[in-house]
């Protein structure tokens, strides 16, 4: 039976909170072994969770710096989507470089498969 999302939140919340960083990066090793279209699904969920954590309007000092790197993270992403741009057209338009600093984000530059 496949579990509502609710139910694999808490059950990732609940291997987290318990797990040591070797285990951690154990299911990550995992996660990234699985099929390619898997690991697109998964790397998409990752990426929405960036983003949501980006955009939380609360933090305190447990996860703040997850904020700060969500941020970086994202602004990072639309830097590098600008520079392919310009590597490959020589230039950026005014209204193209606004778009992509209000609109774009990592998870829908992922489709599902």
């Amino acid at each position: 039976m496949r579990m509502s999302a609710e139910e694999l939140a808490q059950a990732i919340s609940r291997f987290v909170n318990g797990a040591s960083n070797n285990e951690v990066e154990q299911l990550a090793e995992l996660m990234a072994q699985d099929h390619p279209t898997l690991q697109q699904s998964k790397m998409k969920l990752a990426c929405m969770f960036i983003e949501q954590m980006a955009n939380k309007s609360y933090t305190d000092a447990r996860n703040e710096q997850s904020k700060v790197i969500a941020n970086a993270m994202i602004k990072g992403f639309k830097e590098h989507s600008k520079a392919e741009i310009i590597q490959q057209e020589g230039y950026i338009t005014e209204s193209l470089e606004t778009y992509i600093d209000d609109k774009v984000l990592p998870s829908k530059n992922l489709p599902l498969i």
